[in-house]
């Protein structure tokens, strides 16, 4: 498993976006918002790959 520092998009507690440092995303229309517990989600995108998401204040 790699480990990316990515900007992510939240919006009412939820993960709604991530973007890539190329200019890429990943948005509501390849994943399934998810509501961030303790600062951390889990979400999957429409090929089934898993993203770890954590944030970080800093």
């Amino acid at each position: 498993m790699a480990t990316y520092t990515l900007d992510v998009e939240v919006e009412d507690g939820e993960v709604r976006q991530i973007n890539f440092p190329k200019g890429g995303w990943l948005d509501e229309t390849n994943i399934s918002p998810e509501e961030l517990e303790d600062g951390r989600a889990t979400l999957r995108d429409e090929k089934g790959r898993e993203y770890e998401v954590e944030i970080d204040d800093n």
